[in-house]
């Protein structure tokens, strides 16, 4: 899949592929002109209602107008906000049939 995304001011074009790893687990590889990411999800149950989300990333970054490290974590944590309210408002509209 091709995405644009916003860095520096300017708009950028970057690859993203996953592949999925049923039935818990994915990774995704992206590849931008700023950064080569790899990512790695596993989903593990924690009993009978509960999954915890194990990620792991890699990030080798080929330009050294990088973000610091706080600005990354913030950009990373209002992204999984995002996922983590698109996934619980699904889960309310179709888990509970």
């Amino acid at each position: 899949m091709s995405v644009r995304y916003a860095s520096h001011g300017q708009i950028m074009t970057a690859a993203r592929i996953v592949t999925l790893k049923p039935p818990d687990a994915w990774h995704l590889d992206f590849i931008s002109g700023e950064s080569e990411e790899t990512g790695d999800y596993q989903l593990r149950s924690l009993g009978a209602c509960k999954t915890r989300l194990h990620a792991t990333f890699k990030i080798n970054y080929k330009d050294r107008r990088t973000h610091s490290k706080l600005a990354f974590l913030n950009h990373i944590n209002e992204m999984w906000d995002k996922y983590v309210a698109a996934l619980e408002g699904d889960y309310q509209l179709h888990g509970r049939r």
